[in-house]
């Protein structure tokens, strides 16, 4: 009788497991995104126009490159050329203190929409998409100024607005 006893205490608290429900709450989430684009890893690259020697040919340097990294389908409105330099606009520049006059040339953008979306997955953020430019430049044959600083450098930038 025990035994039998027993076994319905057991099955009478199987019942009641079996009649746990779950219950939950719901919850929102939610992101304030602010699209970007930020300048690729790769230090700053010199336009090295070398040596020049007044009256010289026209010196054309070599094209150094920049990417960007921008979030995907960003529309890039515009693109050029900066400088801190108040006598240094657009694709027009000069070495101050040699008084040496330089032109630049920008060219490039989109590289394609190469980004991937990111996904639920884990670890799969997604990729950007890629904008690349070259800044290629030009030393004319000029006259120059005796006294300047070797080698004289002048900061420029490449800006665009999205």
């Amino acid at each position: 009788m025990r035994r039998i006893i027993s076994a319905l205490a057991a099955l009478a608290l199987l019942g009641v497991a079996q009649a746990a429900t779950t219950v939950g709450a719901n919850f929102q989430t939610r992101v304030s995104f602010t699209p970007t684009c930020v300048a690729a890893a790769g230090g700053v690259p010199t336009l090295d126009f070398g040596n020049y020697t007044a009256f010289g040919s026209t010196v054309n340097a070599a094209a150094v490159n920049f990417s960007f990294n921008c979030s995907r389908g960003t529309s890039i409105l515009a693109a050029g050329l900066n400088s801190a330099l108040p006598n240094a606009n657009g694709s027009f520049g000069l070495f101050p203190s040699n008084n040496l006059h330089y032109t630049l040339a920008l060219t490039g953008g989109l590289v394609g929409l190469g980004g991937t979306q990111a996904s639920a997955a884990n670890g799969n953020i997604g990729s950007p998409d890629v904008y690349s430019y070259a800044v290629s430049g030009t030393l004319p044959q000029q006259a120059g100024r005796v006294g300047g600083v070797l080698p004289e450098s002048v900061t420029r930038s490449v800006v665009f607005v999205f």
